[in-house]
């Protein structure tokens, strides 16, 4: 199911779904949500319970580690002078 906003969470049947405008903004976002977790407790009774504890985004870090490219060489390959 696509949609363009955060769909209800309490109902499959349920096709309410609350926009982000404009897309860019944390604000929208967090008034879409409020929306939303209203619509839900208000029409079905329904309090979301997240199950999982993100801790702080690591992204910016980048890769932990250096990343081979191509093809890994024998070592004798690698001392010929």
């Amino acid at each position: 199911m696509k949609t363009s906003g955060l769909p209800c969470r309490a109902s499959l049947d349920c096709e309410a779904v609350f926009r982000v405008t404009p897309q860019d903004s944390m604000d929208a976002l967090r008034e879409a949500a409020a929306l939303r977790n209203k619509h839900e407790l208000d029409a079905h009774g329904y309090t979301h319970i997240a199950t999982t504890v993100l801790g702080p985004s690591t992204f910016a870090q980048g890769p932990s580690g250096p990343r081979r490219r191509g093809r890994r060489r024998k070592e004798e390959e690698l001392n010929v002078i």
